[in-house]
């Protein structure tokens, strides 16, 4: 796990949000997309983080699951976005 939302975006998409928003006018919305959905992961993030301070483990198990989702859905599409660039 990484410990701040950057490096886990970095991991899962190998550039940084600021790189993200830097791309171009062509990406802006994408990049507002990416940012919300990013914000929306971070939020249950810390929820997760405070459930485990809690010693909730069904609460925490809950939000981890709603992160997984969210940053699966954000590689899935940049992997469909890169497949478009480059085709």
């Amino acid at each position: 796990m990484r410990k701040t939302l950057d490096e886990a975006l970095k991991a899962v998409f190998h550039v940084s949000l600021q790189e993200m928003i830097q791309t171009g006018t062509g990406h802006t919305q994408s990049a507002v997309v990416f940012s919300k959905n990013a914000k929306e992961a971070l939020q249950h993030y810390n929820k997760a983080l405070h459930f485990l301070e809690q010693k909730d483990w069904i609460g925490f198990g809950k939000e981890m699951q709603k992160v997984q989702s969210i940053l699966s859905e954000m590689a899935k599409k940049n992997e469909l976005q890169s497949g478009a660039l480059q085709d």
